[in-house]
């Protein structure tokens, strides 16, 4: 008699295990057909965007670097440098403390960059058609 009793019991935890897995898994399978945009995270706070422990100047300073390093980006921003250090020679050139007068037309120095977005070209006494 003991015997049977122990094996009610066993199958009736043995029932009860199988149905929790059970439950688990259709729990499980409820959250997998869920959309991914309609999913949610193991945290609710960082959802999305990976965590970082480094300031965003930091950062900012530090892809700089990264970018010099890189083929691709390194020939761009030393052709940028260049232009903005042409742009400020000419500039500083231009206003210098020498002469209280900016140049006339005839006497300024030459632009050797480009301007972004390049200046309209401009004849005097003439209208632009």
């Amino acid at each position: 008699r003991e015997a049977a009793e122990q094996e009610a019991a066993t199958s009736a935890l043995g029932d009860y295990l199988e149905f929790l897995k059970k439950q688990e898994q259709i729990k499980r399978q409820k959250t997998l057909d869920m959309p991914l945009h309609l999913r949610t995270g193991p945290n609710f706070i960082d959802m999305g965007c990976p965590r970082s422990m480094e300031t965003e100047a930091r950062g900012a300073m530090a892809m700089v670097v990264k970018k010099a390093v890189d083929p691709k980006w390194s020939t761009e921003l030393k052709k940028i440098n260049d232009a903005v250090g042409q742009r400020l020679e000419y500039e500083a050139r231009l206003s210098a403390p020498l002469s209280t007068l900016s140049p006339e037309l005839p006497h300024m120095f030459p632009k050797r960059y480009r301007s972004s977005p390049p200046t309209p070209y401009f004849e005097p006494g003439r209208r632009g058609r």
